[in-house]
């Protein structure tokens, strides 16, 4: 969206689910419901996003840039559940 040839600025609404959401903690919304009801009341924020272009390719981040390990610890998380949360900052270091 950030790519538009128009320039036009539109409102992302995110609704939380799963278990890490850090993303939605940030935004101090990990409730869906409430989550739901800042979106219908346009309740928005500004946030800041990244730009990065490599190759003539740009991409745009506004949570977190990842090289696959994100996607590793994640897959590999879901085995440790009982460790709860902390698993992802142990199994990072792993």
């Amino acid at each position: 969206m950030l790519s538009r040839p128009d320039g036009k600025k539109i409102p992302i609404g995110i609704i939380p689910g799963g278990s890490g959401n850090s993303y939605m903690h940030d935004l101090k919304l990990t409730n869906p419901l409430k989550a739901a009801k800042a979106i219908i009341q346009n309740n928005t924020k500004f946030l800041d996003t990244a730009r990065v272009e490599v190759n003539h390719v740009i991409k745009y981040a506004n949570n977190m840039v990842g090289w696959g390990l994100v996607t590793d610890v994640g897959n590999k998380a879901e085995h440790f559940r009982w460790m709860g949360t902390n698993r992802y900052t142990i199994l990072s270091v792993m």
